[in-house]
């Protein structure tokens, strides 16, 4: 089933093949849930382990991801059936479920479900404006340290397999400032920002050698909705931009 499910996925999904068969090693015996129809995976999804958190507060969670159904077996309430399961395995666990739809439509599919838009972004670019001391290279143990101290005041979002996460960018900060930056374009791409200081992003925009970045931040378009299990979360509902 592993390899049908690694079709589905290159069917449905452009990633680059060394992603997409490196994904499919790691999670698909624990977090693949698919449908099986005439001997075929026809449609899957992944829960990937996640939590919440905010101060001393944590909540456990899954994180929904790369739904998708083949082409030839749409319309046939497959992912319905999928999304339902994925709803019912959480809630016996006391876990929360997020998602983040890839397009506008998706949001309303998922509105059907009882999901609902708990985090809003924005992808915005920089241009330098000012000289100030560049950040510095961190390793991943020293990021998500000052990651955690710098967001103990909100509500956060933290995916379980960070080794795999942050493998993907360059991870930069300050005693104020985190960052985790894709450097693979022209133009970088700063996936998480994490700022207390005005000069922020001046400082990222140093370090890497660059006059410009789009910065992804906190802002008004939804990126990410969420089912919380019942009594819990309600304190953590403004959660700020999860890494994705």
């Amino acid at each position: 089933m592993k390899e049908q499910v690694l079709s589905l996925y290159k069917t449905a999904f452009n990633d680059p093949d060394v992603f997409t068969e490196d994904f499919i090693d790691r999670y698909f015996e624990t977090s693949c849930r698919y449908t099986v129809k005439d001997g075929r995976v026809v449609s899957m999804l992944f829960l990937l382990d996640a939590t919440m958190q905010k101060g001393e507060e944590m909540l456990c969670g899954k994180y929904l991801y790369a739904a998708a159904t083949h082409p030839d077996f749409k319309g046939q309430g497959l992912m319905t059936d999928l999304i339902e399961k994925a709803k019912r395995e959480t809630a016996e666990k006391g876990e929360f479920l997020l998602t983040k739809p890839a397009t506008e439509t998706l949001f309303n599919f998922y509105k059907k479900f009882g999901f609902k838009t708990a985090v809003f972004s924005k992808d915005e670019q920089y241009r330098l404006t000012k000289k100030t001391k560049p950040l510095k290279k961190l390793n991943k143990n020293d990021y998500l340290s000052k990651r955690a101290e710098l967001l103990k005041e909100q509500a956060y979002i933290t995916l379980s397999d960070t080794d795999y996460i942050y493998s993907f960018f360059t991870l930069f900060g300050n005693e104020n400032t985190v960052c985790a930056v894709d450097l693979t374009e022209e133009t970088p791409t700063v996936r998480e920002f994490i700022s207390l200081a005005e000069d922020g992003k001046d400082a990222l925009l140093l370090a890497v050698g660059k006059n410009k970045a789009v910065f992804r931040e906190q802002g008004d378009t939804p990126f990410a909705m969420i089912i919380f299990p019942k009594g819990k979360g309600e304190s953590l509902v403004n959660f700020s931009v999860a890494i994705d």
